[in-house]
């Protein structure tokens, strides 16, 4: 449980449902003419995308999927930065895509980048970390929604960061194949 791609994997996790929660709440918090329902309507097709991510994974390796996802959600703050219906409604739909590729490629670097003796636990954290980024997202929102279109800085910042960690991380590590400790 020492391996560095491993720990990347978990400390990045924190950043992806900060952010999917962050815009949402966001959204909600500031007004931008879009019901919150639609919004998150007009983000469930891009969902979908979960069912791409094994295949993707098994062509690029399953650090690059997650790479792709999260520097996919980190985009959509582009748009909501610029405001207005449409828009956030874009964004929106980045949101989930860049989230739908970041998880299952995260969840499927932390099982190989665990021993089979160590993986329930591995994913264990793993989720218990994504959840607290999910956790503090609203607060957090909450306290930047007065300051307008930080609200979406903050979260995008993660997300690259999240990507440069992984790239950095991953661009030395040894890729896994599924099955192997």
């Amino acid at each position: 449980m020492r391996d560095k791609g491993l720990v990347a994997a978990w400390a990045v996790s924190l950043t992806v449902l900060f952010g999917f929660v962050t815009f949402h709440s966001g959204a909600q918090l500031l007004d931008l003419g879009v019901d919150r329902e639609t919004l998150r309507l007009v983000g469930l097709p891009p969902l979908l995308l979960t069912l791409v991510a094994a295949p993707l994974s098994a062509r690029v390796g399953a650090p690059v999927t997650a790479m792709l996802g999260i520097v996919l959600e980190a985009t959509a703050f582009v748009p909501a930065v610029a405001g207005g219906p449409a828009a956030t409604m874009l964004a929106s739909v980045l949101v989930a895509a860049g989230v739908a590729l970041a998880v299952p490629g995260l969840i499927s670097t932390v099982a190989m980048r665990s021993t089979p003796s160590d993986r329930g636990l591995a994913i264990a954290i793993y989720g218990f970390v994504l959840f607290v980024g999910a956790s503090l997202a609203p607060p957090v929102a909450a306290g930047l929604a007065g300051a307008g279109a930080v609200i979406w800085v903050v979260p995008a910042v993660g997300l690259i960061a999240s990507a440069v960690l992984m790239a950095a991380v991953f661009r030395r590590a040894p890729r896994i194949e599924p099955g192997q400790p």
